[in-house]
């Protein structure tokens, strides 16, 4: 199913006085579900969970609330419902260069499954509008926890996530209080590398006492040489975790707490991983993860193996291979940017760049990006009847109005006098360089309404395409 996005242009284009000439700055367009209509209600509490490293495609769920997820596409602007064997339930977690999507979905194991009967949920990958169930270790169960497909390399052949398998654990022997030579076999979570449809076998897992439920890994590099997510310790405790060619090493965390001396279970995580595998980012939160106590935002240097917290930050979200990296102040609080020598609020940056304030539905929270950077999605919190509710939103950076590249043939807008004509044109707007619209109307021509100055005229063409033009109307 197609619905209709809401999108809103920010501000567009700066004055060089000096000169007396233009100087384009930097366009920043939002995508987001909104907070009213079909859409808003069909993704209500959802949020971007991955974006394809070239920016076409991003994907999303709604786990919390109605159990569904949609993809978009940059080219059409629109978001499509993913739909799963079993109704609408399932999960999209990261798209591949070409629109794949991995997650779980609701399998309906060759029809065993009748309505009103609890579905297997199973990682997979859907592809043409098709989920196809990925291999597991171990037969499918009625429950969740089949295994998770994470993240899809750029080319869709390689898969991350995270499975159950078969660990070795010695018994503790309470009368010594230590562990004994004798072990046992256990089901735990390890980190899961699928290669064309393939599950990889993990060599050489550690002893099941020194990770708690497991190992997860949730993000990867391009290539899955590194991943990324965490790993605990068998009281609990959590440790932010990267496996670099299979070996684990954990950022923080590295020992366990002794629980009859520490007063708290600490917890870290890595939140994200850059595409070509130079930096991971994430959260470490000494006394926890309640929402409450304070946490700290980190980058790891994966090649030199050294870590840095930045002052201010409750966690790093999101990083590029060139140092940029997004994060926020703390839980429900602002989106964060470090770019060069910028490091503040993302609103901030993007009025900075564009010379006008920031739209108010950027996202607070900066889950993934594309691999320039330009491309970045979350969400952002709506101060709902029901409370904070999480809403999908989506931001393109670039130096002409997004949308614009799936023109077919020449399109001409000029200006005469105070008439803006664009011939052939189905729609017609005009924005001045705050971005502020001034003029609008579904026509080939419209009048400027005695404008001056720096204006923006975006054509739409219907199936053919918009095409965007600046100028300075005197």
């Amino acid at each position: 199913m197609k619905k209709t996005l809401h999108k809103t242009l920010c501000c567009l284009l700066a004055l060089t006085a000096a000169l007396g000439l233009s100087a384009q700055t930097r366009v920043v367009t939002v995508y987001t579900t909104g907070t009213e209509g079909d859409l808003a209600n069909l993704y209500a509490g959802g949020t971007f969970w991955g974006i394809s490293p070239n920016g076409e495609y991003a994907t999303g769920n709604a786990e919390g609330y109605a159990g569904t997820s949609f993809l978009w596409n940059r080219t059409t602007g629109e978001f499509t419902q993913i739909t799963s064997e079993h109704g609408e339930e399932c999960y999209a977690y990261d798209v591949s260069n070409d629109g794949v999507v991995v997650g779980c979905f609701a399998h309906d194991n060759n029809g065993e499954v009748k309505e009103g009967t609890e579905p297997y949920i199973v990682p997979g990958y859907w592809k043409d509008g098709v989920w196809t169930a990925l291999e597991i270790p171990f037969e499918i169960q009625r429950t969740d926890m089949n295994g998770y497909a994470r993240a899809i390399s750029g080319d869709g052949r390689t898969i991350t996530g995270y499975v159950y398998d078969t660990y070795k654990q010695h018994d503790f022997n309470y009368a010594t209080g230590k562990w004994s030579e004798t072990t046992r076999k256990v089901r735990k979570l390890r980190p899961a590398v699928w290669i064309d449809g393939k599950l990889q076998p993990y060599e050489n897992l550690p002893f099941g006492e020194t990770v708690g439920q497991g190992m997860v890994a949730n993000y990867m590099s391009d290539d899955a040489k590194i991943l990324g997510g965490f790993a605990e310790h068998d009281s609990g405790s959590r440790s932010p975790a990267i496996w670099e060619n299979g070996e684990m090493t954990r950022i923080y965390g590295k020992q366990d707490i002794d629980i009859n001396k520490d007063l708290y279970f600490y917890a870290g995580y890595v939140y994200s991983i850059s595409h070509e595998g130079k930096y991971a980012a994430g959260q470490w939160c000494p006394q926890g993860d309640d929402g409450y106590t304070k946490t700290y935002g980190f980058v790891y240097d994966i090649e030199k193996g050294t870590t840095e917290e930045i002052d201010g930050w409750a966690a790093c979200t999101s990083i590029v291979d060139d140092g940029t990296v997004f994060g926020y102040t703390g839980y429900l609080g602002q989106a964060l940017i470090r770019k060069g020598n910028f490091n503040g609020l993302l609103s901030d940056y993007i009025a900075q760049i564009t010379g006008a304030a920031a739209p108010k539905d950027l996202p607070s929270t900066i889950i993934c990006n594309s691999q320039d950077g330009n491309v970045f999605c979350g969400y952002y919190v709506h101060n709902s009847s029901m409370g904070p509710l999480m809403v999908p939103s989506l931001v393109v950076i670039g130096d002409i109005p997004d949308g614009i590249n799936n023109v077919e043939g020449r399109r001409d807008i000029t200006i005469k006098g105070d008439m803006v004509y664009a011939p052939e044109a189905k729609e017609l707007a005009v924005y001045d360089a705050s971005g502020r619209l001034i003029a609008s109307g579904k026509s080939d021509e419209i009048s400027l309404g005695g404008a001056k100055g720096v204006v923006v005229v975006k054509a739409s063409f219907g199936k053919s395409g918009n095409v965007a033009s600046q100028f300075i109307v005197k």
